[in-house]
């Protein structure tokens, strides 16, 4: 018969696959969901992804001036590539929103108040 460890072992070995059994299948787990909220001002015929291209090119232009440096350009395509595939595109306008309501309204308040 074996000692306890043996019996707890041969337990095991015969319980596991009617325990596995049991649970339903979970690859809906693995599957890549779009949890991000929706930025809504989207101007019509424009989505996430092309509105955040337009809005990252106009600021390019205003950082690097024109024409956007080519090294400029690539990197900001390599970035898009993770950016647009992964549907992280809402995200980056979010936050964008935020940052310029956040420096607009920095300038109307004074630094001594």
């Amino acid at each position: 018969m074996g000692g306890p460890g043996e019996q707890a072992q041969r337990l095991v070995e015969d319980n596991t696959l009617l325990i596995a059994e049991r649970f339903e299948p979970y690859d809906e787990v693995f599957d890549h969901v779009d949890e991000m909220p929706r930025f809504p001002d989207i101007p019509e015929g424009e989505t996430q992804e092309s509105w955040l291209r337009k809005e990252v090119r106009k600021g390019l232009v205003v950082r690097y001036g024109d024409p956007v440096p080519a090294h400029v350009v690539d990197r900001f395509e390599t970035e898009m590539s993770v950016i647009g595939p992964m549907g992280f595109s809402a995200y980056f306008l979010v936050v964008a929103d935020i940052c310029c309501h956040a420096c607009r309204f920095a300038s109307r308040v004074s630094l001594s108040h």
